[in-house]
């Protein structure tokens, strides 16, 4: 098609693609006027046109576009019909019955828009209307429609909430000898009919009962892997890694989640993606020059800048070219601040591996971490998107995490954690109490218990279950964990484990019997189980537990 387009006219190739793709003839009436109208179209733009190439009319229609230019449909007028049409298609007109539809504020008159070319005012030989001119004209084409109807004329509006009338409704409402004698003001009461479903005539012959015939026998157009991805659940690894990314993924969509970080299905690279790496590496790499020499050229860090850039994620040459050069002007102002003032850099881009309880393994990479005093540090992350406010950066669980991994996992106190935005050279800073510390743990391990994956346990048996009050600590978090986990592979034939599970049924965190009806509950269901009456493992003191 592209290679076409530059060896022959628009109008040929359309009638090449409308042959090719078999659209004509149409069934319908209206697509066909519509697809004739548009080929007209095409002809006489190529009348006035040179050169007649593809690329110049895909041109002209953005133009046409935006100049809020429509193609519409001339067709001979109709005596007996209802002819819609904008009130500049109707000067010259009359009819003997005239609606005006839809006088709000901001339809009629529309909103201002900002023009896309303004005459300069300088070169202006007429003298400039006063008042507000586009009021001005849009008063005098009201007046135009007022003027089109011979009988009768109806004006339209809503009076609502977010509507209000027109302000050219004021002059007609609020002279009292005109309301009183020309104008009917009413609020009609629609009735909207129940919604019936119809349907038309079976065809006679099978092989008519479908427009375009069956499809392929591979088409995946009625697939149920949406069904089948939104019940399956992976096993849960161990240990469970997360990070700040896939908390914030899993907080937005759990499916997501899952898709990303539990089948290892990632998403397309895009633009800011691109664009923030490597921003991320040239400023390691400038940091790091500047820890051994303060007399760095911006020419150099450009040099680097360029040699990182990648061209993945755009959607076209401007958009790179727009990033690239926003990218440069970011680097030289942030260049310039950070050699007024260099930082103590301990680390840079310093990943973790923070381990936590019920094996979940938090991960993750801070981009700098800057001395303050003996075991007091700064950390900062570095933002290529919009600018932080101060509340970012107080609530930020990625911050939190950073801290909490700089206490636990480098030994270090982090006094200041900090967001940097690239794009207005300025940071937001906040600090880290243990107690925010300890939200952010208590937020990692509410994350994991709700990660999407099948909960897996190992066979239970009456050897790892027991039903009293452990006393060792590690049965204890075990019984904890199992307290909230399901027994599909519990041994339901030992009468001891089927014992612990009706226990962990009645009084488990997930029973929903209230607390004073817990233990006849559970003597009621294990006196309804038969192979229980005679076990001695069912005591007197197992009830009293």
């Amino acid at each position: 098609m592209r290679k076409r387009g530059y060896q022959t006219g628009t109008t040929t190739l359309l009638d090449e693609l409308i042959q090719k793709l078999q659209i004509a003839p149409l069934p319908s009436d209206a697509d066909r006027l519509y697809l004739e109208r548009f080929v007209e179209f095409v002809r006489d733009w190529e009348k006035k046109a040179n050169p007649k190439h593809l690329r110049d009319f895909v041109q002209y229609l953005d133009y046409f576009a935006e100049a809020n230019g429509d193609i519409t449909l001339e067709r001979e007028p109709v005596d007996d019909g209802v002819q819609l049409m904008t009130v500049h298609a109707a000067k010259g007109l009359e009819f003997p019955y005239v609606f005006v539809l839809q006088l709000c504020d901001g339809d009629f008159p529309s909103r201002g828009q900002r023009p896309v070319f303004e005459f300069p005012k300088e070169l202006m030989k007429e003298e400039q209307p006063e008042g507000d001119f586009r009021i001005q004209e849009e008063r005098r084409l009201f007046y135009v429609a007022l003027t089109r109807a011979r009988r009768q004329l109806t004006l339209t509006f809503v009076n609502a909430k977010r509507k209000k009338p027109s302000i050219f409704l004021e002059d007609i409402l609020m002279n009292p000898r005109i309301k009183a004698r020309d104008a009917l003001q009413v609020t009609p009461n629609v009735v909207l009919p129940p919604i019936e479903e119809a349907a038309g005539p079976e065809a006679s012959n099978p092989a008519q009962a479908q427009l375009f015939g069956p499809g392929p026998d591979d088409a995946r157009m009625y697939s149920r892997i949406a069904l089948w991805a939104k019940a399956y659940r992976p096993p849960r690894p161990e240990p469970l890694q997360l990070s700040d990314s896939a908390i914030g993924a899993y907080q937005a969509c759990p499916q997501k989640y899952l898709f990303q970080y539990g089948w290892g299905i990632r998403g397309a690279q895009r633009a800011a993606m691109t664009f923030g790496m490597v921003m991320h590496r040239t400023i390691k790499e400038f940091v790091d020059n500047c820890r051994r020499r303060r007399d760095i050229p911006f020419e150099e860090v450009a040099i680097s800048y360029n040699r990182e850039w990648r061209s993945a994620g755009f959607l076209d040459d401007y958009q790179e070219e727009e990033y690239r050069r926003e990218g440069l002007v970011e680097l030289e102002a942030f260049c310039k601040s950070y050699l007024t003032a260099p930082a103590e850099v301990l680390h840079q881009e310093k990943t973790f591996e923070l381990h936590l309880e019920n094996d979940v393994v938090i991960t993750g990479r801070i981009d700098q971490i800057n001395k303050l005093g003996r075991n007091d540090v700064e950390i900062v992350d570095y933002k290529t998107g919009r600018s932080p406010k101060p509340e970012d950066a107080k609530k930020s669980l990625q911050l939190s995490i950073y801290a909490l991994a700089a206490r636990d996992y480098l030994e270090l106190t982090a006094k200041r954690v900090t967001l940097y935005s690239l794009f207005s050279n300025q940071a937001v800073s906040a600090t880290r109490e243990a107690k925010d510390l300890n939200k952010a743990k208590e937020k990692i391990q509410e994350t994991a218990d709700l990660t999407p994956y099948k909960a897996v346990l190992p066979t239970i048996t009456a050897d790892n279950l027991i039903t009293q009050k452990p006393k060792d600590k590690v049965t204890a978090e075990w019984m904890k964990k199992s307290n909230r986990q399901n027994f599909a592979h519990a041994d339901m034939a030992d009468p001891k484990v089927l014992n612990a599970v009706i226990w962990f049924a009645c009084t488990g965190s997930g029973s929903n019997i209230p607390q004073e009806a817990q233990l006849p509950a559970y003597q009621a269901m294990r006196l309804g189980i038969a192979n229980l009456d005679n076990d001695e493992s069912v005591s007197k003191k197992d009830d009293d537990d």
